[in-house]
């Protein structure tokens, strides 16, 4: 099953567990927050999950099931998918940055972080939270709102050039659905090819190519919980790929798996 708002292929049905909870985000902190979400996993259930190759970092904060341990993470940027059992996982937190929310939280380059996952405080020193009880989530939630919305606040000043272009590539890439080459799109945006790459780089962690690679390969599997009685060249048709084979090179560079492999359930 693919998870739209998580951006991730669950495997399995996970019985009490479903699909999660969406959580409100804040109208003064849409420019960086895309979606927040809370998953309960208290008897520990297998959940294997396909974590997808995606542009936008993530926030996660969990407590383990068995040594109640709580973890705050920073999740930067993927270009590969990975696969996670989140059974051990009793109590999860989710917050899915946009694709500029990162470059917020930071004065560096965001393909510092592509393809990392680091405790929260090791990125950002300041970024510390005391427990307040056992399971206190509503605490944890409100700590983090406030704090990504001081730093939204003190940045939002130098939210600059680089920071809208990239997010007009990315809304010209969802706009197209993946069809659209990099040339093309420097094009519509008024800059040159070289000059957009190095932007979206720097801002994102990703490539421009990798981006709407990843766009096109979400739109697959759109189209794939729409249309279930579809071929896979069908899909790969209506998703922007050159034919079948294209689309199977893609999700074996991806996400390592082919997509029969992925959607047998």
């Amino acid at each position: 099953m693919y998870h739209k708002g998580l951006h991730e292929i669950w495997l399995n049905k996970i019985p009490n567990v479903g699909k999660g909870t969406t959580l409100a985000v804040p109208m003064d902190l849409a420019p960086i927050l895309e979606t927040c979400y809370e998953l309960k996993n208290p008897a520990g259930r297998p959940t294997s999950t396909i974590i997808l190759p995606d542009s936008c970092g993530h926030i996660v904060v969990y407590r383990h099931r068995r040594n109640k341990s709580l973890q705050f993470s920073l999740i930067g940027p993927r270009s590969k998918a990975i696969q996670l059992n989140r059974k051990n996982r009793a109590h999860t937190l989710i917050f899915r940055f946009n694709a500029v929310g990162l470059s917020f939280l930071t004065k560096k380059s965001v393909q510092e972080l592509s393809d990392l996952s680091l405790p929260l405080n090791e990125w950002l020193p300041d970024f510390y939270f005391e427990p307040g009880g056992a399971d206190d989530f509503q605490s944890i939630q409100e700590f983090i709102l406030k704090e990504l919305r001081k730093r939204l606040e003190s940045s939002l000043s130098e939210f600059g050039v680089k920071q809208q272009l990239s997010w007009r590539f990315f809304q010209l890439v969802k706009l197209q659905q993946g069809k659209i080459k990099v040339k093309e799109a420097a094009k519509a945006l008024g800059c040159s090819e070289r000059y957009l790459r190095k932007v979206i780089l720097h801002t994102t962690g990703l490539s421009p190519n990798y981006i709407i690679r990843i766009e096109r390969m979400t739109q697959s599997f759109l189209l794939r919980k729409k249309y279930s009685n579809y071929t896979w060249s069908d899909i790969a048709h209506m998703a922007g790929f050159f034919d079948h084979s294209h689309m199977i090179e893609d999700y074996q560079a991806l996400l390592g798996r082919s997509p029969g492999n992925i959607f047998r359930k």
